[in-house]
């Protein structure tokens, strides 16, 4: 049986920095089959008006703090803010602006890397 009762403080999450976002992955390592980050978007994600896309897996956002909108292909622009929540289901094109802070869980778990940008 795996670890029980790990703890990782926001200062020990590994955390990457995408032109104005800022993406804090937990549990990368410990937990396979679920995936927790933070997101803090500081005005467009993807950068430069281009669209993600998640092939791997479902992903949730819950807006902790801030206001903005995310546009999902063929499905329309959506306000954000706190209390918000997104559900972007594995292969959905979308964007998200504004000034958010938002909590990501994903089954199973969630990588930066797989996210594809596209025009």
């Amino acid at each position: 049986m795996g670890d029980i009762g790990l703890v990782v403080s926001d200062g020990d999450a590994p955390k990457k920095n995408v032109e104005g976002t800022v993406i804090k992955e937990f549990f990368t390592t410990q937990c396979p089959n679920l995936g927790l980050a933070v997101a803090q978007i500081n005005r467009m994600y993807p950068p430069k008006h281009q669209w993600a896309c998640n092939q791997e897996v479902d992903e949730m956002y819950y807006v902790l703090q801030g206001k903005g909108n995310i546009t999902l292909e063929g499905h329309g622009k959506f306000e954000l803010n706190a209390g918000t929540a997104v559900f972007i289901p594995k292969g959905t094109r979308y964007r998200v602006q504004g000034t958010l802070k938002m909590v990501v869980p994903t089954s199973p778990a969630w990588y930066m890397d797989q996210h594809k940008w596209s025009s």
